[in-house]
């Protein structure tokens, strides 16, 4: 986990779901040293996630299309609200994009990156996420519970 000593409002929190553990690890690494300035929380699953999201501010989600107990689109289940407020979702995977882009497009993501494209463009997109994270926009998600309902976004 990156901790960079920036004052709170400064650092952008990114979270990270990939279920294998030395990609995630590589990616967590390869996020850290490009984005000093960012908080990087990771999960390995679904409900790891989903156990993480209502607890953390954050700033950009960085997910893998397909884990063990669902799929990315389980994650950001009544995210649009939190999209709206200027989340950034960048989803990755081995699927073509034409593939997934139907789905992902519901979900207002961000961008979609193909692993076959490398950590060089899986790094680029989320800077470019980063970047475009309006000033002062943490963005919590379902704080009061676990799951990721819909009715505790609006309020």
């Amino acid at each position: 986990m990156n901790t960079p000593s920036l004052e709170s409002s400064q650092i952008k929190t990114i979270l990270l779901v990939e279920d294998n553990d030395g990609y995630r690890q590589i990616v967590a690494a390869s996020l850290a040293k490009a984005l000093p300035e960012c908080r990087i929380v990771e999960a390995d699953s679904v409900a790891t996630a989903r156990a993480v999201v209502p607890v953390e501010s954050l700033n950009v989600a960085l997910l893998d299309m397909t884990l063990p107990d669902g799929m990315a689109t389980d994650i950001m289940e009544g995210w649009q609200p939190a999209i709206g407020k200027g989340l950034k979702v960048v989803v990755f995977s081995s699927y073509d994009a034409e593939e997934v882009a139907p789905a992902l497009q519901r979900f207002g993501v961000h961008e979609y990156v193909n692993k076959e494209r490398g950590m060089r463009a899986l790094v680029q997109a989320v800077q470019t996420a980063v970047q475009s994270v309006p000033e002062g926009k943490d963005v919590q998600i379902g704080r009061s519970s676990p799951t990721l309902a819909a009715d505790s976004l609006s309020h």
